[in-house]
């Protein structure tokens, strides 16, 4: 088996690189064969770009112009337009085109710039126009421009006879040049578009001027198979073998118009890009068959001095482990055969024993089974056997464990380490004795473990020594760091953070509460206290002080001072607090909300612009019960934005029941008054989607004009308005209230 990987490892590039020069020689045969059905996909297609493309330009044009025409009819007083001129440069800036024209009903075109007209009755498009038709021609002698014209007409109206018609023109060399300029696999392309004669309007070649006719360009076959081929209108490509060009040729009619697109791919790009194909192609074939001879030649390199890597690879590796490891072993894991390489303790002098007798297997076992610690024997299970270490070792090039030993009432911490060469078949086992190192680094763990949970969980920690006003800092923001400094005293410190982290609005009370001078006496008897202001940085902050140390009086002495962000709990606070005070249907203040208001005015007071609004709405119950509920709520949600429009600047509203709002507001006589006049309006303007009409009863008072009242008394007669208003309502309009 080992003879015929080796016979395969050897043949196995000389056969991929007889593969590659067969695929080669398949390749140049097929590659021709493939250009040609790609040249023929690659001119349908980019004759059916163009086309739309030119499609798309066409459409826009005519409707632009009909568009134009139509607005020019409805501003007609008589059969012939006022002022053309005017009216011409107006359009022409807010469209697309270059100019646009206006022709009377008798044929009669102004000559551009002049006050002189010249007659065009006789041209088709005219003709076709006065007629009603809307159409393209094309100009190929214009006068104001060296290429031909794209032209967009159509006809003007007065007293539903055509009185004219308006033309919108554009350079083809402008507009349509820059659609023709495609190309194969970066390579030229010649493109034209002809009209139904073709008659050249634009190509992409500079050299090919528009009028001239495609016949006296080329010879007549070309001009013939053309002309086939666009009356066909199948968009297939077709070889072209002529004395002007040699290629790939595709026409294709446009959809709007009597134009035909005509893409060409010469002969010369199809080759030029086959040859491009086949350099990139024969460089990446070359760069394989490179990257095999060096493949080669390493792996021929590599087969002679694979073994003596191996043995000095592991021999590397025990002589490292032997200055930190005290017993060291090689293990064969083929064989489970086990060398020693160092011994300093018992277990070593105990393997040492049993190596010609036992396996790696047994040895193991029995050193774990007796010396180790019960609840410690299941880590060596992942190491118990050869083909486990092996497993082990094919995921994580190193393995080791801390285990504990039982040594005359002592328990001992011991390390056991595993490590595989890169070459070879043996792993390598070690073991030593970490008791001293454990117990040392224990109490440095177990600090660092105290202090990286504390700082998961605050923003700031820092350790203040009130007798001595000091402070040590454990973790800190860059935000903070920024205005710490060492040289100055903790209270010092302390100010001077506060004030640049605070906002403004909360400044006075933090520094109140992180006066270190007062700590003291405000934390007797006390474990911690906290408060909560808002940073410029973070959001909300919650900022503690936790008591570590105190006098004999019960005065804090040292502290520990942490700052966390709190603004996501805030925030779902705040939201839960506007749910509570929200009415659903209407999203405005409930009933709750309300009632929490009143009490608030009773205790502080009114002011002397204070008004109470009470409101109801009128024939709710007869809508529910007549239309449906959809229909009341779209009546209670309409009064609710009617209300909100004309009092929601000058104070609150509140849905306190079904059909029923409390608006509590502050302003003079005439901004109130002009208030209910826009809320009055707005009902009688009020059209719903299922019901027409809106009508709120309501009752204000204002406090200026009820001095003596209280609060319970406004609103009681607020009330009685309204309820009066109400009855004025059913009486006026002879309905019974209770329906």
């Amino acid at each position: 088996m080992k003879q015929k990987k080796e016979l395969f490892s050897i043949y196995f590039p000389f056969t991929v690189i007889f593969l590659i020069a067969v695929s080669i020689v398949v390749y140049s045969f097929s590659i021709k064969n493939f250009f040609k059905n790609q040249v023929s996909y690659s001119a349908e297609n980019n004759v059916e770009i163009i086309s739309k493309e030119i499609d798309f330009m066409f459409l826009v044009g005519q409707n632009r112009i009909n568009l134009i025409s139509n607005l020019t009819s409805d501003m007609m007083n008589s059969r012939e337009l006022v002022n053309d001129k005017v009216f011409s440069n107006t359009f022409t800036n807010e469209s697309f085109f270059s100019s646009i024209e206006y022709i009377r009903w008798d044929g009669q075109k102004r000559i551009p710039d002049t006050d002189l007209y010249y007659d065009v009755s006789s041209l088709e498009y005219f003709k076709d126009g006065m007629k009603g038709n809307s159409g393209i021609w094309v100009d190929f002698n214009p006068e104001t421009s060296k290429t031909a014209l794209i032209n967009f007409y159509s006809p003007i109206y007065y007293s539903n006879q055509v009185a004219g018609i308006l033309t919108g023109c554009y350079e083809a060399e402008t507009k349509i040049k820059p659609l023709l300029n495609v190309n194969f696999y970066g390579y030229k392309t010649i493109n034209m578009l002809v009209d139904e004669k073709f008659r050249i309007i634009a190509a992409t070649e500079d050299d090919i001027p528009s009028g001239l006719d495609l016949k006296e360009l080329t010879d007549d076959d070309f001009a013939i198979n053309l002309i086939l081929n666009a009356k066909k209108n199948n968009n297939k490509s077709y070889k072209l073998y002529s004395d002007v060009a040699k290629g790939f040729c595709c026409v294709k009619k446009l959809t709007d118009s009597s134009c035909y697109v005509v893409h060409l791919i010469p002969l010369t790009s199809i080759n030029g890009a086959i040859k491009d194909l086949n350099l990139k192609t024969y460089t990446l074939i070359g760069a394989i068959i490179l990257f095999i001879i060096i493949y080669i030649i390493l792996s021929t390199r590599q087969a002679y001095s694979k073994q003596k890597r191996a043995e000095i690879s592991y021999l590397n590796v025990i002589e490292a482990l032997s200055h930190d490891y005290q017993d060291v072993y090689v293990i064969n894991a083929k064989t489970s055969e086990i060398q020693i390489y160092n011994v300093a303790h018992d277990f070593g002098k105990k393997l040492s024993a049993m190596v010609s007798e036992v396996s790696y297997e047994q040895a193991i076992k029995l050193y774990y089974s007796k010396d180790v610690e019960a609840s410690d024997r299941k880590l060596f299970e992942p190491v118990n056997t050869v083909e486990k270490v092996s497993k082990v070792l094919s995921k994580e090039k190193e393995y080791s464990f801390i285990y504990r030993v039982s040594r005359n009432g002592r328990i001992l911490f011991f390390q056991a380490y595993l490590s595989k060469p890169k070459e070879g078949n043996n792993f390598v086992i070690a073991f030593k004795n970490i008791d001293n190192i454990i117990a040392s680094e224990n109490r440095a763990l177990l600090q660092n473990q105290i202090i990286s949970s504390i700082s998961k969980v605050y923003l700031t920690l820092h350790l203040v020594d009130l007798v001595n006003d000091t402070v040590k800092e454990f973790t800190t923001v860059s935000e903070v760091k920024a205005y710490v400094n060492a040289e100055v005293n903790a209270s010092m410190q302390m100010t001077a953070v506060m004030t640049n982290v605070s906002v403004p609005e909360d400044l006075e009370r933090l520094l109140e509460f992180t006066n270190l001078e007062t700590i003291a006496d405000r934390m007797k008897d006390k474990v911690y206290i906290s408060m909560e202001f808002r940073s410029l940085f973070k959001g909300w902050i919650r900022a503690n002080f936790i008591r570590v140390e105190s006098d004999s009086s019960g005065r804090a002495t040292k502290v520990i001072f942490t700052t966390q962000v709190i603004d996501d709990e805030k925030r779902k606070e705040q939201r839960l607090i506007s749910i509570a005070n929200t009415d659903e249907l209407t999203h405005l203040l409930n009933r709750h909300a309300y009632e929490v208001q009143l009490k608030m005015l009773a205790e502080k007071g009114v002011k002397e612009d204070f008004a109470y609004i009470s409101c109801d709405i009128n024939g709710l119950k007869s809508i529910n019960d007549n239309i449906g509920h959809d229909a009341g709520d779209e009546l209670i949600r309409s009064a609710a934005g009617c209300a909100t429009n004309a009092f929601g600047t000058l104070g609150k509203i509140y849905r306190t029941g079904g059909d029923e709002f409390q608006i509590i507001l502050n302003g003079d006589a005439d901004t109130i008054a002009e208030a209910c006049q826009n809320f009055e309006t707005m009902q009688k303007e009020w059209k719903g989607k299922l019901i027409d009409k809106l009508s709120i009863s309501y009752g204000l008072v204002r406090y200026a004009e009820n001095l003596n009242y209280t609060l319970k008394e406004i609103i009681q007669l607020a009330d009685k308005r309204m309820y009066k208003a109400k009855s004025k309502y059913y009486v006026e309009n002879n309905l019974d209230r209770r329906k």
